[in-house]
C-alpha cells in the first residue's frame, strides 16, 4: 500500500497517518481498535483536507471512521472475502478494488459503491530473449519466490513447506528473496527438507528484477487471499522480465494469468497441483514465453493509476457539493 500512497502524494497535496499502533502488522491486534489510539490527531488532520482515503488489505469499517465527516474512500488491496460489518461499508463514498473478482463478490453482498482501479507499479519492461534453448542449457529448472513471508504463520500459508517438499523430487532450483525476516526459520526448514544444495536464500538489498532474469519462472503461493495483494508486485515484475508466473487460485491475479496464458494456476498450496503446474510450464515453456511477451502491462502504469484516482476524487467531491 505504501507504493500506491507514495504515487498519489507526488501529485496530490496530502497527509497520511497509520491506523495500526504497532510498527509491524499483526493479526493479534483487534481491528476495531485501529486508529482509536490516535483519534485526536486523525480528527485534526481531517480538518485540513477535502477527502479521506483509507488503504487496507481487507474491507472493514473501523469504528474510528465514524468520527470522520469528509467524503471517505476505501481501497482494498487484497482479494480477501472477509467483510465484517459490511452494511456500514455502503456509507463509504467509494470502495476501490483492483479486479473483477473482488468487485463481483462485493456486489453479490449488496454493495453498489464499487470502483475498479488497477494498481500502479513501476517496472522496466525487458524484451525476453529466452527460448527453448534457455531451458535446455539452464538446468535444473529455476523458480524464484520474491514475496517473502513476514510472520511464522506464513511459512505454511505461503506454501514455503510445499515448495521445499518438491525441490528434490522435481529437479528444481529455488530462490527465496527475504526482507530481513525469518531467515533462521527458513534455513531450518531447508535443512529439515534436506534441500541445502537446491535452495538459495537472499536476505540483502538486491536488484530483484535483475535476479528474476536468471530464473525460468516466478512463484507465489497462498492458501489465504488476505495475506497478499490482488496483484502482487513480485509477479508483475516477473512478467516485466519476460518470465511466466505460478500463482495460487486464491489470489485475484490468477484470473488474468489463466485468461492470458501467462503461467499456471495452482489450487491453494497443494503439492500435487504445484507439481502439475511445473510440469506444464517446463513442457511448454516457449508457449508461455510468447504469451508473456505479448501481454500489455501498461494497464499497471503508475500514471494511469494516479490519473484514475484523481478523477475519482474529483467526481466524489463534485457529488458532495
Amino acid at each position: 500500500m505504501f507504493n500506491e500512497i507514495s504515487l498519489i502524494k507526488k501529485k496530490v497535496e496530502s497527509d497520511d497517518i497509520y491506523l495500526l499502533p504497532l510498527k509491524t502488522p499483526t493479526s493479534y491486534f483487534p481491528r476495531f481498535l485501529y486508529g482509536l489510539h490516535n483519534i485526536s490527531e486523525i480528527k485534526r488532520k481531517e480538518s485540513g483536507v477535502d477527502i479521506c482515503h483509507v488503504f487496507s488489505p481487507f474491507l472493514y469499517f473501523f469504528p474510528i471512521l465514524n468520527f470522520l465527516k469528509k467524503p471517505l474512500l476505501y481501497s482494498v488491496l487484497s482479494s480477501d472475502k472477509t467483510t465484517a460489518n459490511i452494511a456500514k461499508c455502503q456509507n463509504l463514498a467509494r470502495i476501490i478494488v483492483s479486479n473483477n473478482r473482488s468487485s463481483n463478490y462485493l456486489e453479490s453482498k449488496g454493495l453498489s459503491n464499487i470502483e475498479i482501479i488497477k494498481p500502479g507499479i513501476n517496472f522496466n519492461r525487458i524484451h525476453s530473449d529466452k527460448d527453448i534453448d534457455f531451458i535446455n542449457k539452464n538446468r535444473p529448472f529455476k523458480i524464484i519466490l520474491a514475496s517473502a513471508p513476514w510472520t511464522k504463520n506464513q511459512l505454511k500459508s505461503k506454501g514455503i513447506m510445499t515448495l521445499l517438499r518438491l525441490v528434490r523430487s522435481e529437479d528444481l532450483q529455488l530462490t527465496f528473496v527475504l526482507r530481513g525476516h525469518l531467515e533462521k526459520e527458513i534455513r531450518e526448514l531447508i535443512t529439515n527438507a534436506d534441500a541445502e544444495g537446491r535452495v538459495e536464500v537472499v536476505n540483502r538489498k538486491i536488484d530483484v528484477p535483475e535476479l528474476m532474469k536468471q530464473h525460468h519462472a516466478v512463484v507465489l503461493l497462498s492458501e489465504e487471499s488476505a495475506i497478499v495483494k490482488a496483484y502482487p508486485h513480485s509477479l508483475i515484475e516477473g512478467l516485466s522480465m519476460g518470465i511466466p508466473v505460478i500463482i495460487s487460485d486464491t489470489i485475484a491475479m490468477a484470473d488474468m494469468v489463466q485468461e492470458n496464458g501467462l503461467g499456471e494456476v495452482v489450487k491453494g498450496i497443494s503439492p500435487e497441483s504445484l507439481s502439475t503446474a511445473l510440469t506444464k510450464i517446463k513442457t511448454h515453456y516457449p508457449k508461455y514465453l510468447e504469451s508473456v511477451s505479448r501481454f500489455d502491462l501498461d494497464i499497471f502504469s503508475p500514471e494511469k493509476f494516479v490519473d484514475n484516482t484523481i478523477k475519482l476524487y474529483e467526481e466524489v467531491l463534485s457529488n458532495t457539493k
